[in-house]
């Protein structure tokens, strides 16, 4: 118990950065949820191409890892691991792990990781959206992975809710990433806002800031003026965009 009370405390630390981050609108947010087991550290790291601790273990994760992540755009966006859910789950636990669960509420985008290859797959995918709903979290936009398909030997669909988009991955085998990123940033685009910017030739600051903190879709040099011609997506909050030009 004393070992996991100090562990905590690590997760809230980590909890006040990110909610630090998010008030200065630094970077769009993708967190991982899903069923214990189902991958989803694994995935970070395939992503990434970090190396975090992944084990076949109930709550391998606790302290919620968060790695930098640029998308084919070049945006730059923040990936955080989360704790897996479990089926029956009790209301003492989840109290007991508010603040690392918590990190799911504060996301801009949900990742619901789904081993594929589990017998149990739909019982578990109705466990992680009751506890998203519970969560207060079931209205983020949310992107389904079909993780373990190198595993997969059925035929059957596996149940998914909504109209979530879905993809079929391996994280293991590395299958679909390049798919997966652009899934992720055609998904943040449905929500953001379009933008056009004029940009001096010799601000080469505020171009490099527009390409890793918006998604530049055209990017046009003039000669006559000297500066090029931007346009793109981003938050509306987003700091580093004038709107008026």
């Amino acid at each position: 118990m004393d070992e996991l009370k100090r562990d905590l405390v690590r997760v809230q630390k980590h909890r006040n950065v990110r909610k630090h981050q998010k008030q200065q609108g630094e970077r769009l947010h993708i967190t991982l949820v899903g069923y214990t087991n189902a991958g989803k550290t694994t995935l970070l790291n395939a992503l990434t191409d970090e190396h975090a601790f992944a084990e076949d273990l109930l709550f391998a994760t606790l302290d919620p890892l968060t790695r930098r992540l640029r998308l084919p755009s070049g945006l730059e966006v923040q990936v955080s691991d989360t704790v897996g859910f479990i089926r029956d789950l009790p209301t003492t636990l989840i109290a007991s792990f508010r603040s690392t669960l918590e990190e799911v509420t504060e996301a801009d985008l949900l990742v619901h990781v789904v081993d594929a290859s589990s017998e149990h797959a739909d019982d578990e995918v109705k466990t992680v959206e009751a506890l998203l709903q519970d969560l207060g979290a079931s209205g983020i936009e949310t992107i389904t992975v079909l993780n373990k398909q190198d595993e997969h030997h059925s035929n059957r669909e596996t149940l998914v809710s909504g109209n979530a988009p879905r993809i079929e991955v391996s994280a293991k085998t590395g299958r679909n990433m390049t798919e997966l990123l652009h899934l992720l940033e055609k998904q943040i685009i449905s929500f953001m806002e379009p933008y056009e910017q004029v940009v001096p030739a010799g601000d080469g600051k505020q171009l490099s800031r527009l390409k890793s903190t918006t998604i530049v879709q055209k990017e046009d040099f003039d000669e006559q003026t000297e500066s090029y011609f931007v346009k793109g997506y981003a938050r509306s909050q987003n700091c580093y965009v004038n709107k008026d030009n």
